[in-house]
C-alpha cells in the first residue's frame, strides 16, 4: 500500500496551487480527512475547487464530492454529489447537482439516482432551472424511475427578461 501526497507550488507567489492525495496511484482520501484533490489560485491562495475520491472514484457520503467556488472562494458555484463514481443523492435529502450564480442563488438543481435523473413527481420536479433572480424558468418531472423525464416549461411572472 503506497500513500502519496503531491503538491504543486507557484514559485512566484509561494502558494500551494494543487494537492493530490493518492493510494496505490489512484486519487483517494478518507472524506473525514478532507478532499483528495484541491486546487487553489496562485494569486491569493483562494480555493478554486475540490474533489473527494475513494479508490479513484468520485465519492463522498454526506456531502458533495465536487465543489467549485466563486472568485472569493466562499460561495460554492457548483456542487455535485457522487457515490462510488456515480452522480447520486437520495432525492429526499436534496438535489445531486446544484449550480449557483455569484450571489449564491441556485440556478439549476438536478435530482440524480445512480446517475439518472429521478425524483418522485409527488415530491417535485427532477430538474429545475431558474432565472438570475431565482424565479423558476423550467421544470422537468419523472413519472417513474426508468422513465425519460417529462419536460414542462413555466411562464415567468413579473418583469424581467423573457426566455
Amino acid at each position: 500500500m503506497t500513500r502519496r501526497l503531491t503538491r504543486e507550488v507557484d514559485l512566484d507567489t509561494g502558494v500551494v496551487t494543487l494537492e493530490a492525495f493518492r493510494l496505490n496511484g489512484k486519487l483517494h482520501r478518507n472524506h473525514h480527512e478532507g478532499p483528495a484533490y484541491i486546487c487553489r489560485s496562485a494569486e491569493n491562495g483562494r480555493l478554486v475547487y475540490e474533489r473527494y475520491y475513494w479508490h479513484g472514484r468520485l465519492h463522498r457520503e454526506g456531502g458533495p464530492a465536487k465543489i467549485e467556488y466563486d472568485l472569493t472562494g466562499k460561495i460554492a458555484l457548483e456542487e455535485m454529489y457522487y457515490l462510488h463514481g456515480f452522480p447520486h443523492r437520495d432525492p429526499m435529502q436534496g438535489p445531486a447537482y446544484i449550480e449557483r450564480n455569484d450571489h449564491g442563488v441556485a440556478r439549476v438543481e438536478t435530482y440524480l439516482v445512480n446517475g439518472a435523473k429521478y425524483r418522485n413527481p409527488n415530491h417535485g420536479p427532477c430538474s429545475i432551472s431558474r432565472y438570475e433572480d431565482g424565479q423558476i424558468e423550467h421544470e422537468e418531472y419523472s413519472d417513474r424511475e426508468d422513465a425519460v423525464p417529462i419536460r414542462r416549461a413555466r411562464k415567468r411572472s413579473g418583469p424581467g427578461p423573457t426566455p
